[in-house]
């Protein structure tokens, strides 16, 4: 068996934190224009994958590529030097960062001491362990806050799905329900952009289920209406994680080294409290307990009922549980997951069946945002594929792992983690944010005590007798995805669909004291639709030097109609560009995406281009 951990698997398992890490804090808009840069962070991305799985293969596996650890660490290491000090815009971008970085130093710091410190009073104490457990989280929760909020005084508006989180447990205390109510109320309130769908419309339904604001319904009965208590919420949840894991590993102080790694990536970024809450605690506890199948389902079924992004596990966890206790366990298991999830959701299923349903509309392809650092973002610039693909290969992965999971459940166990971190990566969503709400339940599988794998590993046999599979599925998925893409991508290039034929940059010139300067004021699109349908056609359009981004609605231009040719203003405003000036125009329906890239660079040279109005 596999309990025990050493310190060098622990230094491979926080260099994959940290590619983790820098695959979300190196993409910005600028990696658009550059096919290294993007390609490098998703890079980054995937090694963190294959170094959180790799430390817990065995032994002899290990031998035969002890060579790949060292290279993995090497290369994730020059990609993150490549990224930082060549393809972004200003190689100096996190320097401005060095204010934040302390605050956020000094709080991981408390927070390590003050999980140490509560370990060993528990340890000492004969009193009522979970009580002095909740107390001493609160305490180090509140000291972490303060020394990033209040010694640090910070304005945040929250995001979307925060702003969401909060008016939704509002409504409820209100007697409305988030159902059947639009969003748009609070984004308005806090001057929070909505997601933009591939559809060209805004997000404004609440679509997740109803344990994701019933825990806050304290939070507008107090009459608290800054969304910076949900930090508070998050900062608290995060630490209750870690002393877990430190508890459950029998107060091993390796695991601090990964959960300071992990507080640190937490408080930097700043992630959804629902999902950390679903994610980093629910299915922690759900693992840690797992040998009580009723709590460990009852608790998954909480998790369920907060995030979709638990969805993607549980599949994993009723594996493990036949693995390790067998049928029983698992009908149990999953009975009470599902009687949790029907506890908490009934009364709006009930309530608002058309409307609740939409939490389901995630496994579509009408939810899909259009950015973030994962495939969808990258075959949508670079290589273009039918918007179905994405969907299409994550799924397949994900039920191809499942069965490699069954097959070597106890080699490939944090396979648990990594790969719903992984669907969302080759599908839509933003790997690091999603990503780094599994790293606790990561860090709990290599850090269980050696007793506890023990009392239950007596029943787990791995199947197979090869270790070939588990390189050959997932090179097999590669394989698959790439062949698979090649011909789809001739299709969508030759086929019917959407086509940007031409794209030209409206400018004003202007004498200013230092010449001539030109100021962008819209952007001219030809759009070729060749396909059988009209299209509802929206926009995206980023610039690089200066940097902007922009959405502009279908629902403000004309419609595409079928075999036509259309022409589009854009409303595009940059107050000054130069030769070093580009831009990136996406065009995207429902059905089809198609991107240009816009080089500014003749501007000295030739004068007024072409779709100049009159100097001023």
């Amino acid at each position: 068996m596999h309990n025990a951990i050493s310190t060098k698997k622990v230094l491979y398992l926080i260099i994959g934190i940290v590619s983790l890490s820098f695959a979300y804090i190196l993409f910005t808009q600028q990696q658009n224009f550059s096919l290294i840069a993007m390609s490098g962070i998703f890079a980054l991305a995937l090694l963190s994958g294959i170094l959180f799985v790799f430390p817990h293969l065995s032994p002899s596996f290990s031998k035969r590529f002890r060579v790949i650890f060292p290279s993995l660490t090497i290369l994730s290491a020059i990609l993150i030097l490549y990224e930082y000090f060549f393809d972004l815009p200003s190689p100096g971008l996190l320097l401005g960062a060095a204010g934040p970085v302390f605050y956020v130093s000094l709080a991981t710091a408390i927070s390590l001491i003050g999980i140490y410190a509560l370990g060993r009073f528990i340890q000492r104490s004969k009193g009522n362990k979970f009580l002095y457990s909740v107390i001493g989280i609160v305490i180090v929760s509140a000291l972490a806050y303060s020394s990033m909020y209040v010694i640090n005084s910070v304005n945040w508006n929250g995001v979307d799905e925060t702003a969401y989180n909060y008016y939704s447990a509002y409504l409820l205390v209100h007697g409305q329900n988030p159902y059947t109510q639009s969003m748009q109320p609070i984004l308005h309130q806090y001057n929070i952009f909505p997601t933009v769908q591939l559809d060209g419309t805004y997000e404004y339904a609440y679509s997740y289920p109803a344990f994701s604001f019933l825990p806050f319904v304290f939070i507008p009965l107090l009459g608290i209406t800054s969304l910076m208590s949900l930090i508070a919420v998050l900062i608290f949840i995060s630490v209750a994680a870690s002393f877990a894991i430190y508890y459950k590993s029998g107060f091993n102080r390796l695991s601090l080294v990964l959960i300071a790694g992990w507080l640190f990536a937490t408080y930097s970024l700043v992630g959804v409290v629902a999902t950390y809450l679903s994610v980093s605690l629910l299915l922690l506890l759900a693992y840690l307990y797992r040998e009580r199948s009723h709590l460990s389902g009852f608790l998954g079924g909480l998790a369920a009922s907060t995030t979709q992004l638990s969805w993607f596990a549980l599949p994993f966890f009723l594996i493990l549980t036949y693995r390790e206790h067998g049928r029983r366990a698992a009908i149990k298991f999953a009975a009470y997951g599902a009687f949790a999830f029907l506890l908490i959701n009934g009364y709006f299923l009930i309530a608002s069946p058309s409307q609740f349903l939409n939490i389901f509309g995630l496994l579509g392809t009408s939810k899909l945002p259009y950015y973030g650092p994962n495939i969808m973002q990258f075959i949508g610039t670079f290589y273009l594929l039918p918007q179905w693909y994405t969907a299409v290969i994550s799924g397949i992965t994900l039920i191809a792992l499942l069965a490699l999971y069954y097959m070597y459940t106890e080699r490939l166990r944090p396979l648990l983690a990594v790969v719903p971190m992984l669907v969302f990566f080759i599908s839509w969503r933003n790997i690091s944010i999603y990503g780094l709400s599994y790293l606790p339940l990561l860090i709990a599988i290599y850090f269980e005590r050696p007793k506890e794998i023990h009392k239950a590993a007596h029943k787990l046999h791995d199947l197979a007798k090869t270790t070939l599979p588990i390189a050959a599925v997932p090179i097999a998925l590669i394989a698959f995805a790439v062949i698979l893409a090649v011909p789809l991508h001739n299709s969508t290039i030759n086929g019917p669909g959407l086509a940007i034929q031409h794209a030209w940059p409206i400018l004003e010139v202007q004498q200013g004291y230092y010449g001539t300067q030109f100021a962008l004021i819209g952007v001219k699109v030809e759009l070729n639709n060749t396909s059988e349908y009209s299209q509802n056609v929206s926009f995206y359009v980023v610039s690089r030097s200066p940097n902007n981004e922009a959405y502009i609605l279908g629902s403000e231009l004309n419609v595409s109609m079928a075999h036509t040719v259309s022409n589009y203003t854009i409303n595009y405003q940059l107050p000054l560009v130069d030769n070093g000036t580009e831009l990136l125009v996406s065009g995207f329906s429902t059905r089809y995406t198609y991107t240009k890239i816009l080089n500014l660079s003749s501007l000295g040279n030739v004068g007024c281009p072409p779709l100049c109005t009159n100097q001023t």
